[in-house]
């Protein structure tokens, strides 16, 4: 019987389309989760490495700034914040595990009361671990006393989200809203489709 339902954050519960705009403005390719998503860091040292690093131009404060506004603009999935109150009023327990940075979370966590939805919250930054780390996958079940096997983990990433967590004994849900693997089970389209999948005993892989 499934207990804990885990999300990722950034492309599962919250549309990041902003920042998105912003590394395609400045060229900022690649993973970026060592540079500025393991330690707190102000959005002024955020904008810092990320100049560095890529070689932009900008004014470091006025990279800053952007950063912040677009750490404003991200908006739920749809169905995301529904979806949580629902699993929580079947007494299902919620985990977040997300790799991000301080800057953009705590820009979330103002508007949207974020960190308050769940029983568990990793992220990146405040534990200097990245996922797939089964450090970070498996910090929520451990946290909370459940088990693997009673433990589903929602995400959009193949490779961070799920098929590692199905390896360490959890239920890894795909969410995929763009239709990019339909072979691909267990999977939602819609991230309101997890609460059937949860209510039964086990979902099939």
């Amino acid at each position: 019987m499934i207990r804990l339902a885990v999300f990722d954050l950034w492309g599962t519960l919250f549309w990041h389309d902003g920042w998105k705009a912003l590394r395609d403005k400045y060229g900022i390719k690649g993973k970026i989760g060592n540079l500025i998503m393991k330690e707190p860091l102000t959005s002024q040292q955020t904008a810092e490495r990320l100049a560095k690093k890529f070689g932009i131009e900008t004014d470091p404060k006025e990279l800053a700034e952007e950063i912040e506004q677009a750490a404003g603009t991200a908006k739920p999935v749809p169905g995301a914040l529904e979806t949580l109150e629902l699993l929580r009023e079947k007494g299902i327990k919620l985990g977040l595990c997300s790799n991000t940075f301080q800057t953009a979370f705590q820009a979330l966590d103002r508007r949207w009361g974020l960190r308050k939805r769940f029983d568990c919250v990793f992220l990146s930054y405040e534990r200097g671990v990245l996922k797939p780390d089964p450090r970070a996958l498996l910090h929520c079940p451990q946290a909370l006393c459940v088990s693997p096997e009673e433990t589903v983990m929602v995400g959009d990433k193949l490779h961070l989200d799920v098929i590692p967590t199905q390896e360490l004994g959890m239920t890894g849900v795909l969410f995929d809203p763009e239709n990019e693997h339909p072979e691909f089970r267990p999977r939602i389209t819609k991230i309101r489709e997890i609460v059937g999948l949860i209510g039964v005993q086990r979902v099939k892989l």
